[in-house]
């Protein structure tokens, strides 16, 4: 409690979406076993707990009861001993895989970092991907296989149904990554006036645009 009267502490999440947790005091004692070190299912609950960051399961798959492991696994990341191991292990798994922020960042400009020069010939036709520029392709995502049905009406009045084999190719969208980059960046303001930064919306909705490529049926 500060001068104030108010409760100062940090707020640690239980669950991937960050929106359930725990408020962890500043002053909240160590807690492990005697020696200070982590006992031997604590050790385990963090290898758990990284694996997908849902407290509850790590719980009960570091051994402890499923009844009470809600209750354990929030209570084991209040403990500061606990926070700083899992800050420990993250920083040495970022390092190993040499994932920071600024390998975050430099791989969402590449999301937005190329032109439509890059993606379509000066006729309007979808590029093959080996011909695209690399954050183009770097950008691009679900490639796969459709049929274009078309009916022509002949002179005689017959119908003749064909069918075109096409590729579906999608790009994310530009504008919902530059707001990624904007709101990590603290470039912009909440309802509230404060800075928005420092937190990447993953689940955020994405408009995505398509491209077509025409190819032959009988291929």
């Amino acid at each position: 409690m500060n001068n104030n009267g108010l409760n100062v502490g940090t707020f640690v999440p239980t669950n991937a979406n960050e929106n359930v947790g725990t408020f962890v005091p500043t002053n909240a004692k160590r807690r492990g076993n005697r020696n200070g070190k982590l006992t031997p299912k604590q050790a385990r609950f963090i290898d758990e707990y990284l694996k997908d960051l849902n407290a509850t399961q790590a719980a009960i798959r570091a051994g402890y009861s499923p009844k009470t492991a809600q209750e354990i696994s929030s209570e084991t990341l209040s403990k500061p001993i606990i926070q700083e191991a899992v800050q420990k292990r993250r920083n040495e798994l970022s390092a190993k895989a040499q994932m920071d922020q600024e390998w975050v960042l430099n791989n969402y400009k590449k999301l937005v970092d190329y032109t439509l020069e890059e993606i379509y010939d000066d006729d309007g036709n979808l590029l093959p991907i080996s011909q695209m520029s690399e954050n183009a392709r770097f950008a691009s995502y679900g490639l796969r296989k459709v049929k274009k049905k078309a009916i022509t009406i002949n002179k005689d009045g017959s119908k003749k149904l064909s069918e075109t084999n096409m590729h579906e190719l999608k790009f994310t969208d530009k504008k919902a990554v530059f707001d990624q980059i904007g709101k990590h960046l603290g470039m912009f303001k909440s309802e509230e006036g404060q800075e928005s930064g420092n937190k990447f919306n993953f689940n955020a909705p994405m408009q995505i645009n398509v491209g077509l490529v025409e190819e032959d049926a009988d291929s």
